[in-house]
């Protein structure tokens, strides 16, 4: 069937939009690299949802619930570098190989500084 694409892009973007406002910043990782793989996001959309998967994998995540006081912990480096390589692709599709290059060496270099 023919797929009206401006009402496809809208629905994508709404989309991205709400997947931006999950509370929780593991979910909301997570979830935006499913979605910037799907093809008909704008790269300024891609760009900017990975700039919040960033941001996102440096927060917390709820660990455990005791009655209503919720214990969080910090995420930490694996989550950040399996976020990363989840969306390697999209990256190297929107910012070409040197982008993807430079990725990774910005990631070589931090885990130099930051053990």
């Amino acid at each position: 069937s023919h797929i009206d694409r401006s009402k496809l892009s809208s629905a994508l973007s709404k989309t991205l939009q709400e997947a931006k406002r999950l509370k929780e910043y593991n979910r909301r990782a997570a979830t935006l690299c499913q979605l910037i793989r799907i093809p008909g996001l704008s790269n300024p959309e891609r760009f900017d949802a990975f700039g919040v998967i960033l941001e996102s994998a440096l927060g917390m995540r709820v660990k455990a619930i005791y009655g209503s006081t919720a214990v969080k912990e910090n995420l930490n480096r694996a989550f950040l570098l399996n976020r990363i390589a989840d969306v390697a692709e999209t990256l190297r599709a929107f910012g070409g190989e040197a982008f993807a290059e430079e990725t990774i060496e910005a990631i070589s270099d931090t885990t130099s500084w930051w053990p």
